[in-house]
């Protein structure tokens, strides 16, 4: 879906105790409920946004220098208006997310690494290696014999 899309929300508010046990019978926590969120499938994504946009979003966190900038550039690009809170909200989602992620894999591995079962990548190719020393910081002339003054050879 390219450009803007309008919609408008009904939000339904319990009227009574009645109603409100019967939408947390339902699994419906929120004191209010919007039937077409649920229709769209924008009920249970943070910021009513799709994981692609926060994903743009993030993204142009990463490419501009400040949470405003990174908000005209959504807007320029993908004609969806956000402000500069709305755009800090998601960047901290996905960082906390991402640092999560990265977090649970080093675990993984420190505890393989631990165990004694770190996997090695085993090499594709088994091509030869070659490589040149120029000298600079290692000897490559052979050590010439010390000899006292009489000529004679010294250990």
């Amino acid at each position: 879906m390219e450009g803007k899309f309008k919609y408008s929300r009904m939000a339904l508010v319990p009227s009574s105790k009645a109603d409100t046990d019967k939408l947390r019978e339902l699994g419906m926590t929120g004191k209010m409920v919007f039937p077409l969120d649920e229709a769209l499938g924008i009920a249970d994504l943070p910021y009513k946004m799709t994981v692609s946009v926060m994903l743009e979003i993030a993204r142009w966190v990463k490419e501009t220098n400040s949470f405003e900038a990174a908000g005209r550039a959504v807007t320029r690009n993908t004609s969806i208006a956000v402000n500069d809170e709305t755009v800090r909200a998601v960047a901290n989602t996905i960082g906390a997310l991402v640092f999560k992620n990265d977090t649970l894999e080093a675990d993984n591995v420190f505890a393989d690494f631990e165990s004694g079962n770190l996997k090695f990548p085993a090499a594709i190719k088994k091509d030869t290696l070659y490589f040149e020393i120029d000298g600079a910081m290692m000897h490559t002339r052979e050590r010439e014999e010390k000899k006292d003054v009489c000529g004679k050879k010294i250990n």
